[in-house]
């Protein structure tokens, strides 16, 4: 997936090197990023170098995108400027989006019958919609979807859990990431 990647941004690195800013974002945006992204609640990386070789493709096109190739600029600051979260912000979102459409039945995919909801008694803090936590001491299963995904959801808030449909849910659940 990576080499797929550095290969299309090489190629809109000599075809769009002339372009204005917003060419070469949409180009990015509709080319490189859809092949970094695609299926990403389901193979979600969790080693430290799968996810820096992501984030590094990420890194070389807003060098693209804002023309500037000097090795003394700062790759954050452009990504800050273009307004862009990292990979993983949106592996995430992508994740909590899609267990949000299962809890709300938008799509026809139920929970396994170990994600369970979580009783709750006075002691309980957080919203009433929370499960089970999941463990694993094998790392295969240990970053599987839902064992991944049922922390994050618990730690939303109740708005967030109750949000009315998927373009609300993205909006309240987008600065939560960056809290935690």
């Amino acid at each position: 997936m990576t080499s797929s990647s550095r290969k299309t941004l090489g190629l809109l690195e000599r075809n769009l090197s002339k372009c204005p800013q917003k060419v070469k974002e949409s180009a990015y945006f509709s080319l490189v990023r859809p092949k970094l992204e695609y299926s990403t609640p389901a193979w979600n990386p969790h080693l430290d170098k799968d996810v820096q070789s992501l984030e590094m493709i990420q890194r070389r096109a807003a060098r693209f995108v804002c023309s500037n190739y000097s090795r003394f600029a700062s790759v954050s600051t452009m990504i800050n400027e273009l307004g862009w979260d990292s990979l993983e912000i949106r592996r995430t979102l992508s994740s909590l989006v899609l267990f949000y459409k299962i809890h709300s039945n938008l799509v026809n995919i139920s929970f396994p019958q170990i994600v369970v909801p979580k009783r709750m008694t006075r002691s309980t803090s957080g919203h009433p919609f929370q499960y089970i936590p999941l463990s694993s001491r094998r790392d295969s299963y240990r970053y599987s979807f839902f064992v991944r995904t049922v922390p994050l959801w618990n730690a939303l808030s109740l708005e967030t859990v109750l949000a009315e449909d998927v373009a609300q849910y993205k909006t309240l659940v987008h600065p939560q990431l960056f809290s935690s």
